[in-house]
């Protein structure tokens, strides 16, 4: 009979989307909030990409954590901080650009006349 034995499938319980005492996150709800499987999040675990609480034999997953993974390995916010310090060192080399040639212009007044 599926489901006796001591082992349960947490895919087909009705208790997966309810939320966890403190917040925490299961790894069916990560995975499906993520859009990916329940291995692909096995996989990030074992490599310590994903960040993980376990538990006993529990493992739980801080919603926190979970958002600072995705901003870390999304590549449109990649793109968008590359960008960002793109214009940031563009700013800082006009500013730069500015000052010396303020300073430049102030030294060449005569000032023992």
């Amino acid at each position: 009979m599926p489901g006796s034995g001591g082992w349960h499938n947490y895919e087909m319980s009705p208790r997966i989307n309810e939320p966890i005492p403190g917040g925490y996150e299961t790894k069916p709800q990560v995975a499906r909030k993520l859009q990916v499987t329940v291995r692909t999040i096995d996989q990030w675990m074992r490599d310590g990409r994903l960040p993980f609480f376990r538990i006993n034999r529990t493992v739980r997953f801080s919603p926190e954590d979970v958002a600072e993974f995705l901003i870390r390995t999304s590549r449109v916010v990649a793109r968008q901080q590359e960008a960002e310090a793109a214009e940031r060192a563009a700013r800082a080399n006009r500013t730069h650009v500015d000052v010396e040639f303020e300073l430049t212009n102030s030294t060449q007044s005569p000032v023992n006349s």
